[in-house]
């Protein structure tokens, strides 16, 4: 990666003297930065795969094995070590946005030249972008209610650089900036450079965002959303959460199985997970059939106990704070009426008495 994003630089020195000068010049230095710059997109991502693969491979068997470090440590560094790497293309992006620009403006025009079924009418539209427009980049990590806003600005700001005239090809070049690079070669795959329009292009960039946030983690997220602020912001929160949960296709059926696959353990959540996945209406039937013969199987040991899962915010509503929750929630003390300490201590006994 260091290596490709050395050569990247250098492509891009070598576009900024050609790119005012001959069309030749400038059409042989846009194409060699663009070859260079996907070489080192896929080069983070084969880095971002292996590296993913090796964090499954030690958080599967890492602990039964005779580490130099503790499991945990070699975890945290790998992933740390892949992040940097990605930070340092996110910077490239950022920094050379105006030059990346520049070449789809190239490129875009030579492609049409070399599709003369294409019919331009007039001159060619220059993408004049508006800054007031400009979308923020997609993280790795961001969350389906962000991705359905970024795709309303980007086409916001496609349509008003073209004026609301756009080119019928290269407008994947101008969402490359914005999107992080595990996300690209994601979307790569999904053949987007192959999109023409810009509805194409963000109904494909929607549909990565809903395998990376599904269905059922997005209603569980909703169900489990809890009040931290003022009552106008806890209800804009529900408005917005609410868009993402598929209300118009949510049963009685699929409402049960998502609550049965939260509080399951691992083979009975695939059991569930299968079933929404074909039939995102449920089949209690088919749900009932399908846990009684996994029970009475030979191979399957029942865990009483709700999964492990992920912690949310702390919030005690007695107490109004976010030190603890309300079911661990020491109560008032007998001694001076407050809250925040536990009765029954000798010191802080003492501590209420000097203080009454």
């Amino acid at each position: 990666v260091t290596k490709s994003l050395t050569a990247l630089n250098h492509a891009l020195q070598l576009f900024g003297k050609h790119k005012t000068g001959p069309s030749t010049q400038a059409r042989l230095s846009a194409e060699e930065f663009m070859s260079k710059y996907k070489a080192t997109t896929d080069r983070v991502f084969t880095l971002r795969t292996i590296g993913d693969a090796l964090i499954d491979k030690y958080n599967i068997g890492g602990n039964d094995l005779d580490w130099e470090t503790s499991c945990e440590a070699t975890v945290d560094t790998t992933a740390a070590e892949i992040e940097a790497y990605e930070a340092k293309v996110d910077d490239f992006n950022k920094t050379n946005e105006a030059e990346i620009v520049a070449v789809h403006n190239i490129l875009s025009t030579l492609t049409l030249e070399a599709n003369p079924e294409v019919k331009v009418v007039g001159s060619w539209n220059v993408f004049k972008p508006q800054l007031s427009l400009k979308p923020q980049l997609l993280q790795k990590d961001s969350t389906h209610l962000e991705v359905q806003q970024f795709t309303e600005v980007f086409s916001a700001w496609i349509l008003d650089g073209y004026q609301n005239k756009p080119p019928e090809y290269g407008l994947s070049i101008q969402l490359r900036p914005f999107i992080e690079a595990t996300w690209w070669e994601s979307l790569v795959q999904r053949n987007i450079v192959g999109m023409k329009t810009v509805t194409e292009l963000m109904q494909v960039v929607l549909q990565e965002s809903t395998s990376r946030n599904p269905l059922h983690t997005r209603r569980m997220d909703f169900m489990r959303t809890k009040k931290s602020g003022s009552h106008s912001d806890f209800l804009y929160i529900l408005e917005q959460q609410s868009k993402l949960i598929e209300m118009e296709n949510m049963t009685v059926g699929s409402l049960v199985t998502h609550l049965f696959m939260e509080q399951s353990d691992t083979e009975m959540s695939k059991i569930a997970h299968k079933i929404l996945s074909e039939n995102p209406a449920g089949d209690m039937a088919r749900l009932r059939e399908e846990v009684k013969t996994t029970k009475n199987s030979n191979w399957y040991t029942e865990k009483f106990g709700s999964k492990a899962r992920k912690v949310g915010k702390r919030y005690c509503r007695d107490c109004k704070t976010e030190s603890h929750d309300t079911d661990h929630c020491w109560g008032v003390c007998k001694t001076c009426g407050k809250r925040g300490h536990k009765s029954g201590i000798f010191k802080l006994k003492e501590m209420c008495n000097a203080r009454t």
